[in-house]
């Protein structure tokens, strides 16, 4: 055993894992150093297979041994760097300290290290197929020049093969084309598509699916499933004693004189059941364990109470016990059975069929996906042995890191390298492998990671070394030392307990009392037979006992009716950067390298969370907006960002209308925006059933029976009332809201009208514009940013719809895997060591890393999903569907395996949940940070398992520290709901700030303050093309020309809005602007013109290019220049630096409109509240002031309907500043005034909602059309 810098420090488990005279299986927790026991391995392979003199170098007919013999696998690419880094650096150690014959054998091994067989199990599988393909004989055989296709595109093709097959037109089977006709006509072709290509991506494989599902007579299979029934089974065995119970009730009954209606109709029932059982039963037991059922049960399945019946009540209650929870458990439905054996055997004709045709096109575009490329190897080494005799005399040894997380798949292949294959029966070669692994960590169950392999081969190592003798054999190190391994160790079963990375006392001792409880079978009811649960190792402190760091938990106590209850809410984002400021710089527990003190940076710190979601876009927006350095691994992708996720929403609902989680997001969005009370009232009249509700209301009449034209009979008289008196307690904007979602995604809206009939991203972009979704998105903070995000995502729906079939439904379906699977990261490499900033990731990006500090949020997030299916597979490959029942086609109900099956995934699922946690927390080393904030329902969390396993009550919060042992849990607590009560408790009811319609998205269809004065003018004076306008749609509302100007270039409407935007942009920054210099200042207009043009040329298209010259783009920047100076005046200096709100949106509803506006800053100046207004018009003076008057006045009419005036403030006070002409004007309204003008705004906006219902003339129509050809 040679001796190197790094096996020094090794424990004595550590050393024992060096051996290579056994087959070993290391078990290695988290910290515990198993990369370096993996380098070191190789070494002490190489050294005992090291030329023992010169002559040995001599080049003979069998090639040398060298580090090209030994196969190390790891998880990823950076895995394998990082292993080829360390084993460079001990080579050269080696070859340092070495002379002679031994230092050339060392400087071989330097240079043969670059090919040397160490990366991911992927490239390794690939390698041999590429090398060996020609060696397979069969028409289908992969040519050694494939390509690896990533998952996009092998489902993409997956896709195109299943519509090959269903609009296949030319001659087949019968069978398959009996298969085809029969579910197309069950469900549709869109609903078997969907099962097919679920099945084309399961985990188990197509080939473990058909194997798992072979064909069978559907009427005796379903009888024998029937017969399984714990009720049938009781019949079977207790048929007798039951009729010896129904004779004594028959009996006892009889010798009653006075018999109750009830006790007769008993005792006849009993009759009736007796001569069903009398006899051979065979046949009927399905008809006698119903009709038992009806006899003893009420419909939810309780026992019957039978009153008027105590004469028998000795035997009622004998017959209860006997058979109550029997009959009540779930029936196996004969019928549904027998339906949904005939789908499977359908399905699985089609799904063969399939499988062929995309096995067909990969041949044709000799691409393949990951598995089938495994699959050809498999195939390769089952029908060619002498393949796998010549690599195993290439490869000597096989060593697999992270062996927790490999496939059933990737080891029924590595089983043939070492040793005769999979068959349980064969055993190993006696010392090929070495696997290392930590089943607490296996994470990657989505990418068919299965655990249970781990044990499996475990044992099957142990097995093998035991039946060599080998657990009589010494260890590597105990040859070299006086130590004794235990059997176990030298049956191969090796155990490294020690972490070397996390502090002893806290947090490793927090990490042993959370896990201890979190693994604990009998809290959980943890089937521990399961081969994927595991139980939990605890970890030993390879470091100082009496080290000591600190473990924080932080709770936020979000409001009942917070939005964000359920998700990532930003009192718990502040409330975690509130710990990293405070221990940013604070002196860290560790000494450095150098063996001095260090304290925190922000580099050391790490924030993780469960999965990509708007989490990491609210963490990026504060970090930002303190000024905090941070670096996003992956970040917020595009398939995160909220628009997206509202757009694939949308697409959800309007092609699956049973999908009520997407509906209810389209509800809530930008394009709907319906507040809680509308849902609850659209539950409410369904009766529980919210797209019910929403099919009903047709119109905004005051009495609901008529807005609903009487389709409210399914409802109770008490539930119509309170309905009636909600609907009328609504104001017209309300009631025009709930109406105008109903017309536009009930499940006859016009919306739905068009799915699949237009475009599905015309559907989309129609939807928005009518409803101004656009509008909206552009007035976020990042709106260029998420209006481009859009488009590119409208690009997407045009690339998918122009493949053959794509349906909306489809690509709805296509939207969802994608944003599932983004969800999901390999490992982060967060490289630019040298940048301090605060490290932000996924739990399963930091796999394999670890940081000084480390935050793990987001903890109340439920840690099940519950996810509509209607078709799921087993492990195995059977499946369990979801069917329409026969008797009840409108009834899809799921069969028997079903929910076998679910309960299988659910569990796997929660079991892998429980090792996220372990994964994530187990990353810090000196200090931990636990977030999670208290959800709107009671869920299962690793929040709630932290409340539990360390018992946390108020008072924990209210002494500030958990403590036990020398445990000591720092615990915070925040709750808004507090704080917001005692910010508002000294004020009066009356002067209550209304700041919801400052701060909550808009509700209803909006106008634009800077709209409603033209939309007015051009009502009162071209009424009917007005209408044409606002009803048909012939012109996008956004493109209304102003009656004021001049028709310009395209081009030219934006150099106002550009220089406007700019200017603001600037103005918004308070005093920084005028503090920085004048370069600054004018690289910031420069970009800011830059990129605002860039925006406008995008939009209009190339040809509007040429349009601007550089000479007036110059221009464009020198006049935002002349403006930002003109603010540093004396006069308008003080509003530009006063510190108050900027840029606040407002909703004001008016008459069944809601005017939606943007106040650019609000001051309290001597408490008096003051609107400022920015204004860039190049006019005369008066002309501006005159025409920004009714604005001014909108705005402040805004501000006293939402009381932010106060009530001695008897007027509202609007400032417009005109930096053209460096000139402040001063308005002045009063209270009295401003409900004048809202009056009479109001009465002219009801004769438009009047307008808008009135009949069109169809000629008058025609007329105003082809008289609009340019605008059209």
């Amino acid at each position: 055993m040679i001796k190197t810098s790094a096996n020094a420090k090794f424990t004595t488990p550590q050393k024992h894992a060096l051996d290579s005279s056994r087959n070993l299986g290391v078990r290695a927790n988290a910290g515990s150093g198993k990369t370096s026991v993996l380098v070191d391995r190789i070494i002490q392979i190489l050294e005992q297979n090291r030329p023992a003199d010169e002559n040995e170098f001599t080049p003979g007919p069998t090639p040398a041994f060298s580090i090209e013999n030994i196969v190390s696998i790891t998880f990823t690419k950076k895995a394998a760097g990082e292993l080829k880094a360390r084993l460079m650096k001990l080579l050269q150690e080696l070859e340092v300290q070495s002379g002679g014959h031994v230092k050339k054998w060392w400087a071989q091994q330097i240079e043969k290290l670059e090919d040397a067989p160490i990366g991911t199990i992927d490239s390794f599988f690939g390698s041999i197929l590429r090398e060996n393909a020609l060696l397979d004989d069969s028409e289908d055989r992969i040519e050694p020049d494939f390509e690896l296709m990533d998952p996009y595109d092998a489902q993409e093709l997956q896709g195109i093969a299943v519509q090959l097959v269903l609009e296949s037109q030319g001659e087949m089977h019968p069978q398959l084309a009996e298969a085809l006709a029969w579910w197309k006509n069950l469900d549709g072709a869109e609903v078997l598509e969907g099962n097919l290509l679920k099945l084309l991506g399961n985990s188990a494989g197509v080939k473990a699916v058909l194997k798992g599902n072979p064909q069978v007579n559907p009427e005796a299979e379903a009888i024998k499933r029937v017969n399984t029934d714990p009720a049938y089974v009781k019949l079977q065995k207790e048929k007798n004693e039951l009729l010896q119970m129904l004779n004594a009730l028959q009996t006892r009954g009889g010798q009653e004189r006075k018999k109750t209606a009830t006790l007769e109709g008993l005792i006849s029932n009993s009759v009736e059941a007796q001569q069903m059982l009398e006899g051979d039963v065979a046949g009927k037991e399905i008809a006698s364990i119903n009709f038992l059922a009806e006899m003893l049960l009420t419909q939810k399945g309780g026992p019957l109470k039978f009153k008027g019946c105590d004469a028998v009540r000795d035997e009622i209650n004998a017959l209860h016990e006997s058979w109550a929870l029997p009959l009540a458990a779930k029936r196996i439905d004969f019928e549904l059975e027998k339906q949904a054996l005939l789908a499977r055997n359908y399905l699985m004709l089609i799904l063969a069929e399939v499988d062929q045709k995309y096995k067909a096109l990969c041949l044709q575009k000799n691409a393949y996906d990951f598995d089938t490329v495994a699959r050809g190897v498999l195939r390769l080494f089952e029908r060619s042995p002498t393949i796998i005799a010549d690599l195993k005399k290439r490869y000597r040894f096989i060593q697999v890191d992270e062996f927790q997380d490999t496939s059933r798949l990737q080891w029924e292949i590595l089983s043939y390298l070492v040793g005769n294959g999979p068959d349980p029966d064969q055993p190993l070669d006696a010392d090929r492998l070495f696997i290392v692994g930590d089943p607490q960590q296996s994470i990657y169950g989505f990418r068919q990671a299965d655990v249970s392999v781990f044990s499996e081969v475990i044992k099957k190592i142990t097995i093998g070394n035991q039946a060599n003798n080998l657990h009589q054999v010494q260890t590597l190190h105990e040859r070299h030392s006086t130590e004794i391994a235990s059997p176990e160790v030298r049956m191969g079963d090796v155990k490294l307990s020690e972490n070397f990375r996390t502090l002893a006392i806290s947090p490793l001792g927090v990490f042993n009392h959370l896990f201890n409880y979190v693994f604990d079978p009998v809290t959980h009811s943890i089937d521990s037979s399961k081969s994927y649960e595991v139980k939990f190792q605890e970890l030993v402190t390879g470091l100082d006992k009496e080290s000591k760091g600190e473990v924080v938990y932080i709770d936020y106590q979000a409001k009942e009716n917070d939005d964000e209850a359920d998700g990532m809410s930003m009192g718990q984002v502040r409330m975690i950067v509130e710990e990293l400021i405070r221990f940013k710089s604070a002196p860290r527990s560790k000494l450095g390298e150098d063996n001095l003190p260090k304290v925190f940076s922000w580099k050391d710190m790490a924030i993780l969370v469960p999965s990509r979601n708007d989490t990491l876009r609210k963490l990026e927006e504060h970090l930002r907006s303190l000024g905090i350095p941070y670096l996003l691994h992956g970040g917020v992708g595009f398939w995160q960002r909220q628009e997206v996720l509202d757009m694939m929403q949308l697409c959800q609902s309007l092609s699956q209308p049973g999908n009520d989680l997407a509906l209810l997001g389209v509800l809530r969005g930008p394009c709907l925006r319906c507040n809680d009370a509308d849902l609850y009232f659209f539950h409410c009249l369904g009766s529980g059933r919210m797209p019910r509700g929403l099919s009903i209301l047709n119109s905004i009449d005051v009495n609901l029976e008529q807005a609903c034209k009487g389709k409210l009979k399914h409802l109770k008289t008490e539930d119509r009332k309170d309905l009636n008196e909600a609907w009328v307690g609504f104001s017209d904007e309300d009631r025009s809201r709930l109406v105008r979602a109903s017309k536009s995604i009930g499940l006859l809206g016009d919306w739905r009208l068009l799915v699949d009939r237009v475009s599905h991203a015309d559907l989309l972009q129609h939807c928005m514009e009518q409803t101004g979704a656009y509008a909206i998105y552009a007035s976020l903070p990042d709106g260029e940013q998420v209006l481009a995000n859009l488009g590119k995502f409208f690009e997407f729906l045009r690339n998918e719809e122009s493949k053959p079939g794509s349906s909306l439904a489809k690509v709805a379906h296509a939207l969802e895997e994608r944003v599932e699977a983004s969800n999901r990261d390999s490992q982060a490499n967060p490289g630019s060591h040298g940048i301090d900033a605060v490290q932000i990731m996924t739990i399963h990006a930091s796999k394999g890393l670890q940081f000084p500090l480390v935050v793990v949020a987001n903890m109340q997030k439920t840690v099940s999903r519950n996810k509509t299916e209607s078709i799921l597979a087993s492990n195995e490959g059977e499946i369990g569907l979801k069917i329409r029942h026969p008797l009840n086609p409108r009834k899809i109900v799921a069969d028997s395996k079903f929910d076998l099956i679910k309960k299988d995934i659910d569990s796997r699922e929660l079991a892998e949940s429980r090792r996220l946690f372990y994964v994530g927390t187990t990353r810090a080393e000196e200090v931990l940070v636990l977030a999670g904030h208290k959800p709107s329902r009671d869920i299962q969390s690793w929040r709630s398992w932290i409340y539990k396993a360390l018992g946390l009550e108020p008072s924990h919060f209210e002494r500030g520290y958990w403590e036990k042992d020398a445990m000591r849990i720092r615990c915070r607590l925040r709750s808004d709901a507090g704080q917001l009560k005692n910010e508002t408790q000294d004020k009066g009811e009356e002067t209550k700030e209304d700041l919801r319609r400052f701060s909550e998205t808009p509700r209803i269809v909006t106008l634009s303050v800077t709209r409603i004065e033209d939309e007015i003018k051009m009502f009162e004076e071209k009424p009917a093309e007005w209408k044409l306008r606002n009803t048909h749609h012939v012109l996008n509302f956004y493109s209304l020309p102003r009656f004021d100007t001049e028709p310009e270039d395209d081009i030219r409407k934006y150099i106002g809005a550009l220089i406007g935007n700019t200017v603001h942009r600037s103005l918004e920054r308070h005093g920084e602007w005028l503090d920085s210099t004048k370069d600054e200042q004018l690289a910031w207009i420069h970009k800011m013109v830059d990129v605002e043009i860039g925006l406008a040329l995008a939009e209009l298209g190339e040809e509007q290019a040429s349009v601007l010259s550089a000479d007036e783009i110059q221009k464009i920047k020198a006049q935002v220049v002349k403006l930002l100076e003109t603010a540093k005046g004396s006069e308008i200096k003080p509003l530009v630096i006063a510190e108050g709100k900027v840029e606040i949106e407002f909703l004001l509803p008016i008459a069944g409109y809601v005017i939606q506006g943007r106040i650019d800053k609000l001051l309290n100046q001597g408490g008096v509240v003051e609107i400022i207004d920015w204004k860039t018009d190049a006019g005369s003076a008066k002309k501006s002031i005159d025409h920004h008057q009714f604005q001014m006045k909108l705005y402040a009419l805004a501000l006293l309907n939402c009381n932010l005036i106060p009530q001695e403030q008897d007027f509202v006070r609007a400032r417009l500043v005109l930096l053209e002409h460096d000139a402040l004007h001063t308005y002045e309204f009063s209270k009295q005034d401003l409900k004048k003008f809202e009056k009479e705004l109001a009465g002219k906006m009801q004769k438009m909602n009047q307008k808008l219902l009135e009949e069109v003339d169809r000629e008058e129509l025609q007329v105003l059309f082809h008289a609009m050809p340019d605008q059209r």
